[in-house]
């Protein structure tokens, strides 16, 4: 029966470790049903690691985390007490739950210590806990179903593997990776990385992943990587056409507008325009109305949202690359996303707005929320894999599916999701959100914009605010109108 033996972080600077470590353990409490997750929260004399709220409950939490290699003891846990009762002072009104985190694990005199002490003063998760929460959040695969992907890896081998039973999870840039090692001879030899949603990590990817574990002291350079076993049906012949017919799509869909609706002449009213002869780069301000309850933040100083004025698309987009992107009806959100599209699809016409997008290699994948019908809760994946469908290339959907998977786990994929207040029924925009967010946590490199009207965006505003930096469209200035109205 296979076993995991630890979690490991791959990552060698300190500071760099410690925020890698906290970003993942953020998809940890979303496993455990919260929302609004903060990390390094400054307070008086003190800082936290994680604050969190519960999305159905009255509570909030807050967690120490510890990466360290050595096991915890129980002065670190007693000062962790000592903030979580501070914590539940300020509001009795509001449950408040302290976690401590120690992937290494706690030692036997800490375990005592908490057992005599009523077993109900803080909830400890080690390295082995946090793995099932994970899994049974549906953030990472099951161990399982790791081992049986890599078995179909060692299967391709000349040469006969056995697995080890103790398995590893690291967690890199690239997000939760399972490490399945082989032995040959009783040596070990070989060993196969399965991302978090159940795949083998394309050699290229893998090169980045060993060297982050060479930096840290560990073996993968001196072994052998299992690569995927290869696809004989889908030739890279056929992904170059699926991307061409994707992205000729795209300039369908996304690459001209009418001006049907607005008081023109029939000729003029019917004519398709190109983008980039109407459009006007949008500004963006700040909006922190959707993130953490004020009532659970004491922070004496003001979001840093709220001390930012109106930026440039292209300038907020360069500092966040995951946005909730809020305005009014008519406010310019689906001519925005339409916008990034094209640029990303064609950075020949991105060079055509002086809107300063920043300079990346994006694959953009558009989901307009109004068309998802049955889909509205399916996992994200499904979703992009209807694409074909609605594109009409069908016959080359298995080579899309490739272009997306390598543009998820490189972190070259923009999600481009329109009009999330268009999906009508409430129950089924929370379970879209929520989907999106173990979406979002299984890939923490793929960059997303969110539209949404405001009204429609409140039931789930806090859901996103763990992932999605919030913005409201501008209004015009008087240089806007003028540059519209010359358009």
């Amino acid at each position: 029966m296979s076993t995991i033996s630890n979690i490991r972080i791959l990552e060698a600077e300190s500071n760099k470790r410690g925020d890698l470590f906290g970003r993942l353990m953020s998809d940890l409490f979303l496993a455990l049903g919260y929302d609004q997750v903060r990390l390094n929260i400054h307070k008086t004399e003190r800082e936290v690691d994680i604050e969190a709220v519960h999305r159905t409950e009255s509570r909030h939490v807050i967690a120490e985390c510890k990466a360290t290699k050595a096991k915890t003891g129980g002065d670190a846990i007693n000062k962790f007490i000592g903030t979580l009762d501070a914590e539940k002072r300020k509001d009795p009104t509001i449950q408040t739950i302290g976690y401590f985190i120690s992937l290494a694990g706690f030692k036997e005199t800490a375990i005592e210590q908490e057992k005599d002490a009523g077993g109900n003063r803080v909830i400890l998760l080690d390295g082995t806990r946090v793995i099932g929460e994970l899994i049974k959040g549906h953030i990472i695969v099951s161990l399982e179903k790791a081992m049986e992907r890599a078995g179909r890896c060692a299967a391709e081998q000349p040469v006969d593997l056995v697995p080890e039973a103790a398995c590893e999870l690291i967690a890199q840039d690239m997000g939760w990776i399972w490490v399945v090692y082989f032995t040959q001879n009783k040596q070990r030899t070989h060993f196969a990385l399965i991302h978090a949603d159940g795949e083998a990590i394309a050699p290229a990817l893998a090169t980045n992943i060993i060297q982050s574990d060479k930096s840290v002291g560990g073996i993968f350079h001196s072994l052998t990587y299992l690569p995927p076993p290869a696809a004989p049906s889908i030739s890279e012949n056929q992904i170059r056409q699926a991307k061409t017919k994707y992205l000729d799509y795209l300039a369908g869909e996304c690459g001209e507008i009418t001006l049907e609706g607005l008081p023109a002449d029939q000729e003029v009213g019917s004519r398709r325009l190109n983008l980039e002869n109407i459009f006007v780069p949008l500004y963006l301000e700040p909006s922190s109305e959707y993130g953490l309850d004020p009532s659970l933040s004491l922070e004496e100083d003001k979001p840093k949202a709220e001390q930012k004025e109106r930026q440039p698309v292209g300038t907020v987009l360069s500092e966040y690359s995951r946005l909730a992107i809020l305005a009014a009806p008519g406010g310019g959100k689906t001519t925005l996303l339409k916008r990034l599209a094209i640029a990303y699809a064609f950075p020949d016409r991105r060079r055509l707005i002086d809107d300063n997008l920043p300079d990346r290699s994006w694959l953009p994948l558009f989901i307009r929320c109004r068309q998802l019908g049955d889909l509205v809760k399916s996992p994200i994946s499904e979703i992009l894999r209807a694409i074909p469908q609605r594109a009409e290339m069908n016959d080359l959907a298995e080579a899309f599916v490739q272009i997306v998977n390598r543009a998820l786990r490189s972190g070259d994929a923009l999600i481009l999701v329109d009009g999330l207040d268009e999906i009508s029924d409430e129950g089924a925009r929370v379970s879209f959100i929520n989907q999106l967010r173990t979406f979002l946590a299984t890939y923490p490199t793929a960059s997303i914009v969110v539209t949404s009207r405001e009204a429609g965006f409140r039931i789930v505003g806090g859901a996103l605010s763990a992932h999605c930096e919030h913005y409201k469209v501008a209004d015009f200035n008087e240089a806007d109108i003028t540059r519209l109205t010359l358009a």
